[in-house]
């Protein structure tokens, strides 16, 4: 029992110019000259030559407001004012070097669950982003996640787990996570800070020695990776996958999507998202079980159910409310 309340808690949590030309008729015998006949008599000028009638016409330079054939106009979206820039021949467009891959992580959502097994509640979940936090000098979104037992359960295993992870507000990669277990007479906090720089980490077990572990990339601890799929651009049939973290082990998540249901549950009827993550970590990860997530197909990307098999039977854990 004390797997499966664990698998479920880390499981769980795994974005033309108005005004500026005019229009002249251009002369087929000569492409850029411009000519304007006057029809007024007193204007018109009349010579006979060789028995021929020939019309002089006065005729008008017309300066247009138009590029040359070699230069391009490109007009550059800027926020305090618009910028045309000139280029031969390639098209160059400046972009705003401020916005990169913008994940819109709402603060303040908050998310409660009811873990359930063999039609008894067996806890209770959370999972929120309270505020940013500035850890280490950089700013960061703070991801919590708290699971507690509830009775009849608790009175035979006791549970009172709580995470809390902090990610980089602009390179998206984790800077630091913290854990904070308390599962019956186990008991265990961890200090793990992310030296993206040096590609590993830094983990302090009950305020034990520091110890190095060797990491992937811009790796993310597992609760943040759960974050950052929600807003991936999602597509039934496709995998994806993300460098984790996770009880000294790095490799890269994958996920797949694997279809579109309809999910019911307390708050509602949702289309959602049923996608299956590859565990690969160590230690409870490691089961003969499989996992599947509904995450709803709508912007916001709710977690709506979890549903993991077991020896006997599956655990569920099911969305109850939400702010």
């Amino acid at each position: 029992m004390k797997k499966i309340v664990l698998w479920i808690i880390l499981v769980l949590f795994l974005t033309g110019c108005t005004g500026a030309f005019f229009s002249v008729k251009k002369n087929k015998e000569k492409k850029g000259e411009k000519r304007v006949v006057l029809k007024n008599k007193k204007e018109d000028k009349l010579k006979k030559k060789t028995g021929k009638i020939i019309i002089v016409e006065k005729t008008t330079e017309v300066k247009e407001n138009k590029p040359n054939k070699k230069e391009k106009k490109v007009v550059v979206e800027n926020r305090k004012k618009q910028v045309f820039v000139k280029k031969r021949k390639k098209i160059v467009v400046k972009r705003d070097t401020e916005k990169k891959r913008k994940i819109s992580f709402r603060i303040g959502e908050k998310y409660q669950y009811s873990i359930q097994y063999l039609l008894i509640k067996a806890g209770k979940a959370i999972l929120e982003i309270p505020s940013y936090k500035n850890i280490r000098g950089k700013k960061c979104y703070w991801f919590h996640s708290k699971a507690v037992s509830v009775s009849p359960f608790s009175l035979v295993f006791k549970v009172d787990d709580r995470i809390d992870a902090y990610l980089d507000a602009e390179k998206y990669e984790s800077v630091r996570i913290t854990k904070h277990i308390r599962e019956g007479k186990y008991k265990r906090d961890d200090l793990i800070d992310f030296l993206q720089e040096k590609k590993m980490v830094k983990k302090i077990k009950n305020s034990g020695e520091p110890k190095y572990i060797k990491t992937l990339p811009n790796v993310l601890d597992i609760l943040s990776a759960f974050f950052m799929f929600r807003y991936m651009p999602l597509e039934v049939g496709k995998s994806y996958s993300l460098p984790v973290y996770d009880i000294e082990k790095s490799y890269y998540l994958k996920v797949k999507v694997l279809s579109k249901e309809v999910v019911k549950t307390p708050v509602g009827r949702f289309l959602a998202y049923k996608v299956s993550p590859d565990l690969k970590s160590m230690g409870l990860f490691k089961h003969k079980g499989v996992i599947f997530i509904w995450i709803s197909a709508d912007k916001k990307r709710i977690p709506l159910l979890v549903r993991s098999t077991v020896k006997i039977g599956a655990v569920y854990v099911v969305l109850e409310k939400m702010e």
